[in-house]
């Protein structure tokens, strides 16, 4: 999103329960942007982009592999416990 979004956007967050929810940020505006600007500023979010989606809390453990040819289960498929 752009700069000028971003009071709009913590504030949804907030009212979602989820401050500080983080988001990748470009200048604002784009419409008047020629080509090489807009490349420019996608590449830069991309890299925010990547960032957000690999970055851990200290002690945070990496997600646990999955078989790319399995669905992950439902609530349904699950057994109950034995009691």
């Amino acid at each position: 999103m752009t700069d000028a979004f971003v009071a709009t956007a913590d504030a949804l967050a907030r009212a979602c329960g989820m401050p500080g929810y983080p988001y990748a940020v470009i200048p604002h505006p784009i419409a008047p942007d020629d080509d090489e600007a807009v490349r420019h500023k996608a590449e830069a979010a991309v890299q925010s982009c990547v960032e957000l989606l690999t970055r851990r809390e200290p002690g945070e453990e990496p997600p646990a592999p999955r078989s790319p040819d399995k669905e992950p289960a439902s609530e349904d498929d699950q057994e109950e416990p034995p009691q």
